[in-house]
């Protein structure tokens, strides 16, 4: 079954309730007989439209409650076990006491009586902060990683001095700060899915072609760095109009397209389904080998986790989804399917590279972020890998961004960044969407 999550336009409205609950003067509801008789109370209007609400906003689930009870007593006796509750637990929660009120009623008011929904609410808030905060670091945590890698790009390992700060150069002798190709094809996609308000193949490479023909989006207004693929799918595109014109030949496997995937699953942070699927999608335009395809649905899904909270050890399980059995039912390409088991946990350079093969490079961006306990460590060893150091560099960063959140990316970094004012608007926008009433 796909997972319910809330929209931040359902927790938005859900929060509007918390000055009612926070003030202690309000009449939440009125005993209208003894406890043992049916009604026992009725609500009052507010608490009536809350608990309306948590149906209409997606907080109550169709699962089992009574067998969670013991689970959500421990919340209940440990206040502080709430500050690192995801939103399925809080949708856990109010699904046990709204469900559980309608048979023995009263819980609901034992429940605001003794603080318990405003505790919930409050995390929920904070939830939402957190949210917000990992949307902004997975795109500019690939536009950092991007940004470090500049340097290190096409050489080969054991030739330099590793890098510990964004320093520019490389091949295209950019100053520091300035970005490429990972990070403007990513700014094309998350403005496509902002100006269409939904998924859109031909819009998305005609934004690419732009960027191609005139710098649109581009760092330095002109298109550098352009991948051999995506070229050749552009070109394609330009002349038949087909919005999936990536090739599919053994040569076409690069990460072209993995590396600019995170604004995807930020958009369908609340269809975890769309996401993996979009996100395979989102690749088919400039590169349809399969392995290319597959590595950005199985991407897709570890940055929503990381997204809504997910810990490290669960995102890095055999495996991960944010949809139950999927790769049971839609299996991986063999060598991604290598990589989600885990491969990059047993191995270390030379066997793990950061080169333009799209296994190697998922493996390595998986195995920086595996190895390390924060952004800024996993980045260092993500580009000082060498070979397709940028582009390794932002595929780690917009998984560890999603994970670590904009707050936990050295703000040395982030204040470096060229044209960030144009990056963050971008990605304020596409953040903005997701408070709006309808999204496809």
């Amino acid at each position: 079954m796909t997972p319910t999550i809330p929209t931040i336009q359902d927790i938005d409205i859900l929060l509007e309730y918390l000055p009612y609950f926070q003030d202690q003067s309000n009449e939440f509801y009125e005993v209208i007989s003894k406890p043992e008789e049916m009604p026992f109370a009725t609500y009052s209007d507010t608490v009536d439209a809350f608990h309306r609400d948590l149906y209409r906003r997606n907080m109550i689930l169709d699962f089992d409650w009574s067998q969670w009870a013991d689970e959500a007593n421990k919340y209940l006796d440990n206040r502080e076990l709430l500050d690192n509750a995801d939103i399925a637990v809080l949708q856990k929660l109010f699904t046990l006491i709204i469900r559980q009120d309608r048979f023995c009623e009263g819980l609901l008011g034992d429940m605001i009586d003794e603080g318990f929904i405003l505790d919930i609410l409050l995390r929920l808030k904070s939830i939402r902060g957190e949210i917000e905060d990992r949307f902004h670091g997975a795109i500019l945590g690939l536009a950092v990683g991007d940004s470090m890698g500049v340097p290190l790009e096409f050489t080969d390992p054991g030739t330099f001095e590793p890098v510990n700060d964004m320093v520019g150069g490389g091949p295209f002798n950019l100053s520091p700060g300035m970005w490429t190709d990972d990070t403007s094809m990513a700014l094309c996609l998350a403005e496509s899915l902002i100006e269409c308000r939904d998924f859109n193949p031909a819009d998305q490479m005609k934004r690419y072609l732009k960027w191609y023909h005139d710098g649109h989006l581009s760092v330095n207004g002109r298109c550098f760095d352009i991948g051999n693929t995506t070229r050749q799918a552009l070109m394609a595109f330009e002349e038949t109009g087909e919005p999936y014109s990536g090739p599919d030949d053994e040569r076409s496997a690069g990460n072209g397209s993995l590396m600019r995937l995170a604004p995807v699953p930020l958009f369908y942070m609340s269809s975890p389904l769309k996401a993996l699927e979009n996100s395979a999608l989102s690749s088919r335009t400039t590169h349809n080998h399969p392995l290319a395809v597959d590595a950005c649905r199985y991407m897709g899904g570890l940055i929503h986790g990381a997204l809504l909270g997910k810990s490290k050890e669960e995102i890095l399980s055999p495996r991960y989804s944010p949809v139950p059995d999927y790769w049971d039912e839609n299996p991986l390409q063999k060598a991604i399917d290598e990589v989600a088991c885990g491969s990059f946990k047993d191995r270390e350079p030379p066997q793990i590279r950061g080169r333009g093969f799209v296994v190697k490079s998922l493996e390595a961006a998986l195995w920086a972020f595996y190895k390390s306990e924060t952004f800024e460590e996993g980045c260092l060893l993500s580009v000082n890998l060498g070979e397709d150091a940028d582009t390794t560099g932002a595929i780690y960063g917009q998984l560890a961004g999603a994970y670590y959140g904009k707050s936990k990316i050295p703000q040395k970094w982030i204040g470096k960044l060229k044209k960030l004012d144009l990056i963050e608007s971008i990605i304020e926008r596409l953040f903005q969407l997701l408070s709006q009433d309808k999204i496809n």
